[in-house]
């Protein structure tokens, strides 16, 4: 517990190194009391990974949004299931293709379909993480 200097009858509660950032302490201790059985740390929330740190609704509503060209799309492959296993694969190819039970070419066209479709250049690491996220959820 910190004493506020503004407001001595105030206790906060705060994680170590944050006693000057009061709004990200608050942040810090409103995702605590949410996931807390009965209290948490914040810093106790970080193993759990950044997915649980994103609204649900919010993140449903993106992966649903970014991956719906790709459900939409009509085609015997799961174009969805297969950039699942290519990012897995962290892109390499033999692997996510194994993984599928397709030939490496197959992965390609598939993947070639999936940046058309999307409009997303796959090489680009920050859309590599978006996509990332929108299949995990």
């Amino acid at each position: 517990m910190t004493r506020n200097a503004s407001r001595p009858d105030l206790d906060t509660g705060l994680d170590r190194g944050y006693e000057h950032d009061l709004d990200r302490a608050v942040d810090q201790a409103r995702r605590a009391l949410v996931s807390a059985s009965p209290v948490a740390r914040f810093s106790e929330l970080a193993g759990r990974g950044l997915l649980s740190l994103l609204d649900p609704a919010a993140a449903a509503s993106f992966a649903a949004a970014i991956l719906a060209p790709l459900r939409e799309y009509g085609s015997r492959a799961d174009l969805v299931e297969s950039l699942r296993a290519y990012l897995a694969s962290n892109g390499h190819w033999d692997a996510a293709a194994q993984r599928l039970g397709v030939h490496r070419h197959t992965l390609r066209y598939r993947m070639k379909r999936v940046s058309e479709l999307l409009g997303r250049d796959l090489d680009d690491p920050a859309v590599r993480a978006e996509l990332w996220i929108a299949v995990c959820l």
